[in-house]
Formats: structure tokens, C-alpha cells, sequence
């Protein structure tokens, strides 16, 4: 059976995810998100299809959410679905569920992945994180390293498992939280500047997910419809973009199993 997996990365844990279960599964197409986002319909051929992500606010990404929306789907018989985040993944696949049945597509299983954290979050950002983690039940979902094997199992069968998510209260709160933030995020980029050590090499206009970075007089302008993912931030090479809050020496970091390459390509077949 053949499978498609859609995917969105900007520091890269979520293709690191998506490359290690196309391996295990085998004949697996996998597909960058962004670079299908700006088509009018998506239609989806083969059988087997899942979604990995990031979770944003306790959500979808708005480019994911905006991306189901897109999908038109032929003889597709088993959707599964993973959501990498920090710790606290709230209602986000339930969101995805509700979204897919608009399609007639049932989400047959739905997966929490905890994944390192390399955005840089202001104070509040972290006090936030904070109260989520302290009401979102004791639901502690283990590292994709340390699930890899018992969701290719689930998914290699067709096996339904329990959509993931974390206590009803934290669910309510984060759907509260992500409809206000998924509005601030989209001109959140008004905060991001350079400094003189850019050499306008083009990668922040290459890696931005939403084609939202231009350049103008050799610099990085911000055209606000951003993801607020970060990826221009983590992997410019010359730590040149700043964020309005974060320390200027901030280290970058992303995902150390997935290149620029990578997160730049449409996507590969295993």
C-alpha cells in the first residue's frame, strides 16, 4: 500500500519524523507542505495518507490548517496523523479530525510526540507554557526516538488508535489561546529585524514556508502573512535576523538530522 505523507518543518523535527517513519513503512512519498500551499485543490490518490506537524498555540499551524482545507481525496482508506510539540499538544488533532471529516476522511490515529524546543520564547511565552503543562493532565508523551516502533506498527497495519490529546480543561484553554494567536502570529513579523552582519545570501527568503521574506536593497523585508515558525531566524548562518525580546547572542538551533537542503526541497520518495 502506498503512502503519502504531507509535512511542515521549519527547524526540522517534524521531517526528521516524517523521514524516519517514510523508512520504516517504505513506499512513501513524502511531501513538503509549503511548497503545495499556494495551489488552489490538492488531490490526494493513494490509499494511506498522514500528516506530521508542529503544534503552534496549541494548534495546527495556520499554512496546515489553511493546507487540509486544500485536499481532495481519491480511494484514501487510513489517515494518520503526528503532532510534534514541547510538551503540551492540547486539542490539536482533534482540530485536524473535525477539519478532515469536511472531507469524509476519518482520522483513524493520531499521535503526540514530545521534540526539542528551538524557538525562542519571551518570558511570557514561557509562563504560558507553564499553565498549559500544569493543566494538561498527566497524559506524558515519550520523544519520537522512543515511539518510533510502536507507530510504524500501528500504521504499517492500519491499526486505529486513539486520537492523542491532553485534559478537556487544557483543550478549552488552548483552543481559546490559539484563535487569538494565530491572528498575532500572521504580522508578528513586524518584530523581526537585521543587523550588519547580513551578507544577503537569499536562505531566509528560501526557508520561509510562506513565501513572506523578500529582498530589498540587499536586505530581508517582511511582507506579514508570517507562521512566526522562526525557520529564517534558526537558519540564517550568520545569526544576522533578530527577534524583538530575544537576547542578541541567542544560540540558533535546529533539528541536527535534517539539512537546509532538506527543509527547502518538496520532498522525497522512500
Amino acid at each position: 500500500m502506498q503512502t503519502t505523507i504531507y509535512y511542515f518543518s521549519a527547524t526540522g523535527n517534524s521531517l526528521a519524523m516524517a523521514k524516519k517513519i517514510a523508512t520504516h513503512l517504505g513506499n512513501t512519498k513524502l511531501i513538503s507542505i509549503p511548497k503545495l500551499i499556494n495551489q488552489n485543490e490538492i488531490t490526494v490518490m493513494t490509499s494511506k495518507v498522514g500528516f506530521i506537524f508542529p503544534v503552534y498555540a496549541w494548534g495546527m499551524p495556520r499554512i496546515v490548517a489553511d493546507f487540509v482545507e486544500k485536499l481532495k481525496f481519491k480511494n484514501t482508506e487510513y489517515a494518520f496523523a503526528i503532532a510534534t510539540n514541547a510538551g503540551t499538544i492540547a486539542g490539536t488533532l482533534l482540530q485536524l479530525q473535525k477539519a478532515l471529516k469536511k472531507s469524509n476522511i476519518h482520522l483513524n490515529a493520531g499521535f503526540s510526540v514530545t521534540a526539542p524546543n528551538h524557538t525562542p520564547l519571551s518570558e511570557d511565552g514561557l509562563a504560558i507554557i507553564k499553565f498549559m503543562h500544569s493543566i494538561s493532565g498527566k497524559q506524558v508523551y515519550a520523544s519520537y526516538e522512543e515511539r518510533l516502533s510502536e507507530i510504524v506498527s500501528i500504521v504499517k497495519n492500519n491499526q486505529p488508535h486513539k486520537i492523542e490529546t491532553t485534559s478537556w480543561l487544557s483543550n478549552k484553554v488552548g483552543s481559546f489561546l490559539y484563535k487569538g494567536a494565530m491572528k498575532t502570529f500572521q504580522v508578528a513579523d513586524q518584530n523581526f529585524s537585521v543587523n550588519e552582519n547580513c551578507t544577503h545570501c537569499n536562505k531566509c527568503v528560501t526557508v520561509c514556508p510562506r513565501n513572506n521574506i523578500k529582498m530589498k536593497e540587499n536586505k530581508p523585508v517582511w511582507l506579514n502573512n508570517c507562521e512566526l515558525c522562526f525557520a529564517c531566524f534558526e537558519w540564517c548562518p550568520m545569526e544576522a535576523i533578530q527577534y524583538k525580546g530575544t537576547p542578541k547572542d541567542l544560540k540558533r538551533s535546529h533539528n541536527d538530522e535534517v539539512t537546509y537542503e532538506e527543509i527547502i526541497a518538496k520532498g522525497s520518495e522512500t
